[in-house]
């Protein structure tokens, strides 16, 4: 999601048969006042399931990001994992996780990992100084940080995506 003033994205997957699978992937970039509400469910209901939830969110300047995720388990043996990280540029900016985890079935097992943080200042300092300006450092260092969702892209969009990265975090 990048560009609009309000984004509300909330994708759902239903796990209804036995061993089915299911993996989700997130790359949220606001700035100026953008809200970005996203998220995710997966509802496991066939037995042994499993599911991935892989989010990354860059808030800069006033904007906000929330990110929501249900997990249901009714199903037997089921397995989720998640993972939601989130980067905040300036000092208004915004960043919130609010997972949501329901254990109906019995044996399951669910992780969920989420951590917010600013860019890295050494990094973006060496990058400085080997030559490159503020905006192409914190793209490529957020184009890193986001690899496992951007990793996951068709060849023909994942060099678009590098671009699309760096207009969306440029302050021109």
């Amino acid at each position: 999601e990048v560009g609009s003033a309000l984004t509300w994205k909330y994708p759902s997957t239903i796990l209804r048969g036995n061993n089915a699978y299911s993996d989700f992937y997130s790359l949220s970039i606001t700035r100026g006042a953008q809200m970005a509400d996203t998220g995710t469910k997966m509802i496991h209901i066939g037995n042994k399931s499993k599911s991935n939830i892989v989010s990354y969110g860059v808030a800069t300047d006033a904007s906000t990001q929330t990110f929501r995720s249900l997990v249901s388990f009714t199903g037997n043996n089921c397995t989720n994992a998640s993972k939601c990280d989130s980067r905040l540029i300036g000092n208004r900016a915004t960043a919130n996780t609010i997972p949501r985890i329901i254990h109906a079935g019995t044996n399951n097992h669910q992780s969920h990992e989420a951590s917010t943080g600013t860019i890295d200042q050494t990094t973006l300092t060496y990058l400085n100084m080997a030559g490159l300006d503020t905006d192409s450092a914190i793209a490529l260092i957020i184009g890193a940080t986001a690899t496992p969702v951007l990793s996951r892209l068709p060849m023909e969009f994942l060099v678009e995506s590098k671009q699309l990265i760096k207009m969306a975090l440029s302050k021109d």
